[in-house]
This record gives structure tokens, C-alpha cells and sequence, in this order.
């Protein structure tokens, strides 16, 4: 028998945008404290450490948006019915050492990130039970109580009823950002049970962007305009000669949660970037725990990225291999009577960068600096390809990559190169 799991994530990303402070700052001791934090990310186990890097491999020269927290929590509830090397398996891709390490570690990710200071992050679970089978009771009560997930019982064999049910509760719980995650040819009649998982977020940054201007991006098939968003301020930053790349931490309000960006030296070093990540995995945090506050020239792009992932796939990238396997996958304490697997897994996500807001930012104001003191700013300047995490306490709730950010339609705000002060074009 089969079981279907379906995972998805959305992650709405909105810097929120000030009015325009007409005050202009004169003086060092004006600019906004940003307190150094030794910054880490959670890397423990293979998801965590891998699945960004597989996907931006996988995807070169194309945007890229995946959850490493959503493709790891349904691998941790398979954990609670796996046995043998299949245990082992998904306890190295999780990233513990014992079964009974879960609840404890869970359980505290989700309590965490849901009263996360500052911005809103919700997290659903859901588990849909054919109403042919039955789950074995431990296994339920389990997966209720470590992942607080709520069960339905449904009929596969009609399919369209079925995903209709799914897709509407998913777009509930992800404020309507994604729809349609199931078609009715993705409900098999055979399945056992569709694992769904709902990760939302929405952040505004601590300090906003004053607008957008036109600029060029570098990608990998040519130059091409697009929105650039720039603010110059307090910044933690470090520049990683191992990685040959900048990489800077821009926080959003509450300062424990942040969009972490690594972007490479040169306009094309993206793939050389991943390779040298994929081999070793720790120097993001090594570069994270050495960074300092300085003066940052930042200039990003607004930009947008929906996927939508073949997760069996990247399992596969990352050596989750038993657990797709109909003959090794040793998931014998999940339903009763069978040994069930995954036959499909997907993962939908999107997320929006933006200069956009309210007025309720607009005590932040614009940083403005005397022209003395332009000699000891950096300028992070991320007009080519770059890897980026959002990170929420030490937890990458998304990654991925942006190699052409796609140019919209809106007003223009140009800005005067010394004050940094903008003006309409």
C-alpha cells in the first residue's frame, strides 16, 4: 500500500514600508543600534544542511524557494512508525541521535517560532486517513501530541471531493497564498493516508526600505532592469574569504527572525558558491557567528518566487532513500497491518521580498549620513545571483535562490547618491 505525503509551505516576506523622514541625521551617534548577536542557524542533520544547497544546484540559473523546516517535520512524524535502518535513516535526516529525542525537540520549534517576538508565523498539520484503514493508535496519539496535528478520515476514491478538501483547508491556513497544492490525479485510490503540513510567515523589517529605483541585475542569461530597494545603515556583516562571498543579516521587527543573504564576490559564483557549501555545510555559520555591526550600503532587489518541488526527488538527492522504497521502507508502525511508503511528496512555495507597508513603520525613518562619513561604509550591492535563508531563531524556516528577480509594474523613486535621500524620477 501507498502513502501519499503532500508538503507545502508559504512564507509572505514584507519589508514594511516608512514615510519619509524629512529629518536629516548629521551625526554617527543618530544612526539606529543594531546589538551584535552571535547569529547561528540550526544545521543539524541532512535536511537542514543539504537541502538548499541540492536545490539550488538542481535548479541553476533559475529562482528557487523551498522550507528545509517543512520537508523535515513530516520526515519526524514517518520517525514515530519507522523501524531499523529506516529509523536510522530519518534520525540522520532530522538530525538526532535517539527517537525519544523528538518530542522535546519539536515541540519546542513549533512553541518557539509560534510566539516568535514580532512576526507572525503559524504552523498547521494535518493528517488524512483513508477511511478503509486504520492507524495504529500509539502512532496517533504520538503524532497529535509531538506535532499537535488534527486527522481527518476521507475516501480516495473520490479523488476530486478529496483534494478539493485539501486545497481548501491549505489555503486557509496559508491566508490564501497557495492553492490547488493536490490535483485530483495526485489522490491515488490505493493510498493510505496524505500527510499535509502549512508553514506561513509574515515579517516587516526592523528598518524599511524608502522605496524602489530601476537598476540592472546580472543573471546568468544577460543583464535585465529590475526594482532595486536600497537603505544605508546598521547592518550585522562579514566578508567570507573561504566562501569568497559577502554575507549580511537584515532583521525583521522583533530582531528574532532575519533574511540572511550570502552573495557571491563575482557576478557569476553562484554554482562555484554551492559546490563549495555542499561539500562543507558549516561555513554559513561559521561566517554567521563572525560578523559584526558596520555601516552597509544595502542594495537588494524586490522580487517574488513561487515553486513547487518533487520532494521524493531531493529525498532521494539527499540520501532519504528507504522511506520512498515499496520494498525497504520499514514504516510498519504507521498503519495497521501494512508497511507503507511514500509515493509522492510535494512541497509548494512562495515568497515576496518588498519595500511595501504601513504607517505604523514610519518612526524608523531613512538613515542619512554626512558625506565624511561615506568612507567607511560597505556596499553590499546584490545586482547577480545569490543564496539566501529566512532565518527564525536558529531555525531555517525557507531558502533558496535568486538568479533574475522578476521586474513589476510600479512608481519609481530614484535616490540622491550622497544623502541617500530619494526623489521622484
Amino acid at each position: 500500500m501507498r502513502i501519499c505525503l503532500v508538503f507545502l509551505f508559504l512564507s509572505l516576506v514584507r519589508s514594511w514600508r516608512s514615510d519619509y523622514d524629512t529629518d536629516e541625521r548629521t551625526s554617527e551617534e543618530d544612526l539606529e543600534y543594531i546589538p551584535h548577536v552571535s547569529t547561528t542557524m540550526d544545521f543539524r542533520g541532512v535536511i537542514r544542511k543539504r537541502f538548499a544547497v541540492e536545490l539550488g544546484l538542481a535548479a541553476m540559473g533559475r529562482n528557487r524557494i523551498c522550507s528545509p523546516l517543512s520537508a523535515l517535520l513530516p520526515l519526524g512524524k514517518l520517525l514515530l512508525g519507522a523501524s531499523k535502518e529506516t529509523k536510522e535513516e530519518l534520525l540522520d535526516a532530522v538530525g538526532l541521535r535517539k527517537r525519544r529525542e523528538l518530542k522535546a525537540v519539536i515541540s519546542q520549534i513549533i512553541k518557539e517560532l509560534e510566539y516568535l517576538n514580532g512576526v507572525e508565523i503559524s504552523i498547521a498539520s494535518r493528517v488524512y486517513v483513508s477511511n478503509r484503514k486504520k492507524l495504529r493508535s500509539k502512532f496517533k496519539r504520538r503524532t497529535k501530541k509531538v506535532f499537535g496535528s488534527s486527522f481527518g478520515t476521507v475516501d480516495f476514491s473520490k479523488s476530486r471531493t478529496v483534494a478539493k478538501e485539501i486545497n481548501s483547508w491549505v489555503s486557509e491556513k496559508t491566508k490564501n497564498k497557495i492553492n490547488d497544492i493536490v490535483t485530483p490525479d495526485d489522490i491515488n485510490d490505493g493510498a493510505s493516508l496524505i500527510i499535509v503540513n502549512a508553514i506561513y510567515f509574515k515579517g516587516r523589517w526592523q528598518y524599511p526600505f524608502p522605496g524602489t529605483y530601476q537598476d540592472t541585475f546580472y543573471g546568468p542569461s544577460g543583464s535585465s532592469k529590475a526594482y532595486m530597494m536600497r537603505r544605508t545603515g546598521q547592518y550585522n556583516y562579514y566578508e567570507s574569504n573561504e566562501m569568497n562571498a559577502q554575507i549580511i543579516e537584515i532583521p525583521y521587527t522583533g530582531e528574532e527572525a532575519a533574511l540572511i543573504i550570502v552573495l557571491p564576490s563575482k557576478k557569476d559564483g553562484l554554482s562555484i558558491l554551492l559546490r563549495t557549501l555542499k561539500i562543507s555545510p558549516d561555513l554559513i555559520n561559521d561566517a554567521l557567528m563572525k560578523m559584526k555591526t558596520a555601516t552597509v550600503d544595502l542594495i537588494i532587489p524586490k522580487f517574488k518566487i513561487e515553486s513547487t518541488l518533487d520532494l521524493k526527488d531531493y529525498y532521494y538527492r539527499m540520501g532519504i532513500k528507504r522511506v520512498i522504497s515499496n520494498y525497504h521502507s520499514q514504516l510498519t508502525d504507521i498503519v495497521r497491518g501494512e508497511n507503507v511508503y511514500i509515493s509522492k511528496a510535494i512541497q509548494k512555495a512562495y515568497i515576496e521580498v518588498t519595500e511595501k507597508g504601513t504607517v505604523a513603520a514610519a518612526a524608523t525613518g531613512l538613515i542619512v549620513l554626512p558625506t565624511s562619513m561615506w568612507f567607511n561604509v560597505i556596499q553590499f550591492k546584490a545586482d547577480h545571483p545569490f543564496l539566501f535563508y529566512i532565518r527564525a531563531n536558529k531555525d531555517q524556516i525557507f531558502a533558496g535562490t535568486l538568479n533574475s528577480p522578476i521586474l513589476g509594474t510600479r512608481d519609481i523613486v530614484c535616490f540622491d547618491p550622497i544623502t541617500n535621500k530619494p526623489y521622484t524620477c
